[in-house]
């Protein structure tokens, strides 16, 4: 606690605020954007409906070797993004090893606020902390998606639908389980590159965070990529009658 606390004393008021919309902002947002208690179309809701469509139809094909092809390309992409995860965080400890080093480094730039070791090291472990959470957030969602094929490739081959709408259920909800936490993993890199702004200046840890919580609200409920998606999630099924 001794040693916290002239780290404590040297944050400014500046320090505090962005340090609050980033505490609070983050799960608000997350409740916010992931809610299904709330009647509001987003980029989650018209996913959720897809992968159910599409785990539904993905039971009573045979052979399923477009849904599976499709399954591992989604998991390589998580896969990706873990990797590279892995690659940061040993870069961040590297950092952190050469702590005296890369402090005079970074604060011998002239734009750049100049604070303390300790203060630098405690934003590294927080940037450190940030990039953790989204390693095991994406290996999470890899495994989740080893899940669903694993449900899916169990299907039995029958014509019972309240079966195959079980099981298609059962990948259904594991795929947006998978989904959910890979979204999770990617808010998660948007927040860790608002933090790097804190090494700059504390005015432009706030910017950036407002910014990143702009970003994710644009991109989940005005983007045209969502316009697409909900187009399609409230349009009529192709298959049902027209009319008499």
């Amino acid at each position: 606690m001794n040693a916290a606390l002239p780290i404590i004393q040297e944050l400014s008021i500046y320090d505090y605020i962005g340090l609050g919309m980033l505490i609070l902002g983050w799960p608000i947002y997350d409740h916010f954007a992931d809610s299904r208690r709330l009647d509001i179309p987003d980029f989650t809701r018209a996913a959720v409906k897809f992968r159910h469509e599409w785990m539904h139809r993905a039971v009573r094909r045979d052979p399923r070797i477009a849904d599976t092809h499709i399954i591992a390309i989604l998991t390589r992409n998580v896969g990706f993004f873990a990797s590279t995860t892995v690659l940061i965080l040993a870069g961040m400890v590297t950092l952190l090893g050469a702590g005296e080093r890369a402090h005079s480094v970074t604060y011998s730039l002239p734009f750049v606020t100049q604070t303390s070791l300790a203060l630098w090291q405690a934003k590294m472990l927080i940037v450190t902390a940030l990039f953790a959470y989204a390693f095991f957030t994406l290996t999470w969602s890899l495994r989740q998606w080893n899940y669903c094929a694993i449900v899916l490739a169990a299907t039995p081959f029958t014509d019972d639908d309240a079966v195959l709408d079980d099981y298609g259920g059962r990948a259904a909800r594991l795929a947006n389980l998978a989904g959910g936490h890979f979204n999770k993993a990617l808010r998660a890199y948007y927040y860790a590159l608002a933090l790097i702004a804190w090494f700059v200046d504390p005015a432009l840890f706030i910017s950036a965070t407002a910014l990143v919580l702009w970003v994710q609200f644009r991109r989940d409920f005005r983007s045209n990529t969502f316009k697409v998606l909900d187009a399609a999630r409230t349009a009529p099924d192709a298959r049902e009658p027209k009319g008499p």
